[in-house]
């Protein structure tokens, strides 16, 4: 980040920006790529006395012990205002102040808030002009559905243009991607996408009862990653058009080829709903049917409290052989993580690992026959994987990480 820059962070108070953000930013100083920043947090309520130290802590506890020096000069620059969106003005002030003392820089605003509050929240930056000359990262899911997705583009362009707006998706930001798009549809009978989760809810009920699974991963992350690997290998802005392509060339998800589940125990959780019925396991297939890809089906699969945590592309070919892209693996002794090369890109201004507008349309309509449909997800009990009856999904074979 060569030029001085300031990250507005709302939704700094939250899971997001101590666990995934905050080091990020840490790695990207380690490595000398962070430049002059200011980070201003913001958000409705103020934090608690001691929030630097846990910032500081949560900091320490995610980097290797060799860049533990960088710390305190990143959690050093973070200050926080209080903000809403029916009153940015303090914030305003505040993004003014960091502006002039840096002497010329750029604005960086990142949304880590709910769906539902960001068509209001992006109101707010237009009137008090925080959008103006910004660069505005929206994180996922990019709406809740079709509907919903056309008025957050409404709103965002309202306030920017297209080319100023980064829809983050972390999956894109892997070290794995190149290997994915090098990956070749000849003599491959199916490719299966598995990113089970050990995780729960992790305080997040609120979120989660809003989005559910096929919102919060398969219309996201795993749709990206399908469209990674099914796109024509290509440079610069023509990679975000192959993967239009792709979007635009997917057939809609169909119910006889999609398993929902909910882990026993959900609707105990503290702020989840007695009757909920949001699923927190799907299993589907994604048919790309136009292009090289056309005759092989993408199998995908993920969940809350499963038997592992992994993030696994496995191309099975038709003599019975396997290449596996292990994309968690893939970071091992990176000195960046997704979130850091992601992060740099919007300050250098390079989109093409974000999601297009148009590709989130594409797969709000591709997902949309599940949404649209009433469902009573299968139980399944924690620290399996999943439903019995995603077990049969991907034929003969099953399941290839299930069985390693």
């Amino acid at each position: 980040m060569s030029k001085p820059q300031v990250l507005v962070m709302f939704g700094a108070t939250g899971d997001l920006f101590s666990r995934k953000l905050l080091p990020s930013l840490v790695r990207l100083h380690a490595e000398g790529l962070l430049g002059d920043v200011r980070v201003i947090g913001t958000g409705r309520h103020a934090p608690d006395d001691g929030w630097t130290d846990e910032l500081r802590q949560a900091a320490t506890d995610s980097v290797p012990d060799a860049i533990e020096d960088a710390v305190d000069p990143v959690v050093d620059r973070i200050s926080f205002v209080v903000s809403s969106a029916d009153d940015g003005d303090d914030l305003a002030r505040a993004v003014a102040e960091a502006e002039d003392e840096l002497g010329g820089s750029d604005r960086l605003l990142y949304l880590s808030v709910p769906p539902t509050a960001m068509v209001d929240l992006l109101g707010m930056l237009g009137r008090t002009g925080l959008a103006d000359g910004a660069r505005i990262v929206v994180e996922k899911p990019y709406g809740l559905d079709a509907e919903s997705g056309r008025a957050l583009d409404e709103a965002l362009h309202a306030v920017v243009p297209e080319d100023r707006v980064y829809r983050i998706d972390h999956f894109l930001g892997s070290a794995a991607v190149d290997d994915l798009a090098a990956l070749t549809p000849d003599g491959v009978q199916q490719v299966q996408v598995d990113v089970p989760e050990t995780l729960g809810l992790e305080g997040r009920a609120g979120f989660y009862e809003s989005t559910g699974c096929l919102r919060d991963m398969v219309v996201t992350h795993l749709a990206q990653l399908v469209g990674v690997i099914a796109a024509e290998h290509a440079d610069g802005d023509r990679w975000r058009e192959a993967r239009a392509e792709v979007f635009a060339a997917m057939a809609a998800l169909r119910q006889d080829e999609t398993v929902l589940g909910q882990y026993e125990g959900y609707t105990d959780e503290d702020d989840v709903d007695d009757d909920s019925t949001v699923d927190t396991f799907a299993a589907t297939t994604f048919h790309v049917q136009e292009g090289p890809w056309a005759d092989v089906p993408f199998v995908v699969r993920t969940g809350k409290n499963l038997a592992v945590n992994r993030s696994v592309v496995t191309v099975r070919h038709v003599d019975g052989s396997e290449r596996v892209v292990d994309v968690d693996a893939a970071e091992q002794g990176q000195a960046l993580d997704p979130y850091a090369r992601l992060l740099a890109d919007v300050a250098a201004g390079d989109p093409r690992r974000f999601v297009r507008g148009d590709h989130a349309e594409q797969l709000w309509r591709v997902v949309g026959p599940l949404l649209d449909a009433d469902h009573d997800p299968a139980q399944y009990a924690p620290g399996s994987w999943g439903p019995e009856a995603a077990d049969a999904l991907p034929g003969p074979g099953g399941w290839s990480l299930a069985r390693g």
